[in-house]
């Protein structure tokens, strides 16, 4: 919709979220955005109570992790990350509503900034991130399945990166002109994902990346999509993009749009410019290319990849917030 809804404040950052089992849930994170105060829980927001409520403590507090919607919308795997003492993590977590926290399967070395996503057969992508094998930011590409119970390796994204942001995103391999993008769900479309921005090391500089990538299962490749749009600030500066957020969103129907969400650039000294506005991914059927545009609206809030977002809460869940709003709760 064009609408805004406004849910209950919650006072954490660099967090997890989903929404599983009927809940909003957000875990680990910092105590507040200029804290490094690990936290080491899950809260919950659920009808009827219009407020965050406190859950099972996690088996660890985690922040940086990457998460990914588990046992068809039931649960959330936690992936690696760092411990309040900084050190990164192999071990993984399951949090399911009402029950207390477990430990999931190991990741295959330590990860840090890295970013996952959930796959049709319920197996989950991993991509990226400052791992052992790579502490300068890694192109490593892996899948674990839940059925098997094992890793696999797959192809190197092209551009190492961590702390980068990515999105499930439905693919139609059968559509003609290389839109295979094509916002029409069909009963032929499959699940992957979209990597974008994020930054890598050569010894201590840091380089900012603005590339984005889809990851085509069906050939175990990675095709490049048109690089993140700039944007300028207040003094009428060009900003090279290199920290979006990045979501694949329902729109009318059984279809869809990949979304850029407001974002951040860099500068030399590291000082972060943020801006609100939001852009689009659309295809030109003439030339058979993807370009950005940039939407008409920007968002009520500035936004980069380390805020979290949650895509699938039903209407009937926000709009039950919005009662309660009204009523002053």
């Amino acid at each position: 919709t064009d609408s805004m809804h406004l849910l209950p404040g919650l006072s954490k950052s660099g967090g997890l979220s989903a929404y599983i089992d009927g809940s909003l849930i957000y875990c680990g994170g910092y105590e507040t955005r200029d804290s490094r105060t690990a936290v080491g829980s899950c809260h919950s927001l659920k009808h009827p109570v219009p407020k965050w409520v406190k859950t099972f403590p996690l088996l660890q507090a985690t922040r940086l992790a990457s998460t990914a919607v588990i046992e068809k919308g039931q649960a959330l795997w936690i992936l690696g990350g760092e411990n309040p003492s900084y050190d990164p993590q192999i071990r993984t977590q399951i949090v399911r509503l009402g029950m207390p926290t477990e430990r999931g399967p190991d990741m295959t070395e330590i990860a840090v900034g890295h970013c996952s996503v959930t796959l049709d057969d319920g197996s989950v992508i991993v991509t990226g991130g400052l791992r052992r094998s790579n502490v300068d930011g890694s192109s490593k590409t892996e899948i674990y399945s839940f059925k098997t119970k094992k890793w696999s390796q797959k192809r190197d994204m092209k551009q190492r990166r961590l702390w980068h942001s990515c999105t499930q995103v439905l693919l139609r391999p059968d559509e003609p002109n290389s839109h295979i993008l094509s916002p029409i769900v069909t009963n032929t479309s499959i699940l992957s994902i979209i990597v974008a921005g994020g930054f890598y090391y050569n010894g201590k500089v840091v380089h900012y990346t603005n590339s984005v990538e889809l990851y085509l299962p069906w050939n175990d490749t990675w095709m490049d999509l048109p690089l993140l749009p700039n944007f300028t600030n207040d003094k009428g500066a060009v900003l090279k993009m290199s920290s979006p957020l990045l979501m694949f969103l329902p729109l009318a129907g059984l279809s869809y749009s990949l979304n850029l969400l407001g974002g951040a650039s860099y500068d030399q000294e590291d000082l972060e410019t943020m801006t609100d506005l939001v852009w689009h991914l659309k295809f030109h059927r003439g030339n058979h290319t993807y370009f950005w545009r940039q939407e008409l609206d920007p968002l009520n809030m500035i936004m980069d990849y380390m805020h979290s977002a949650v895509v699938g809460v039903p209407n009937n869940f926000i709009s039950f917030f919005d009662f309660e709003s009204s009523l002053g709760r």
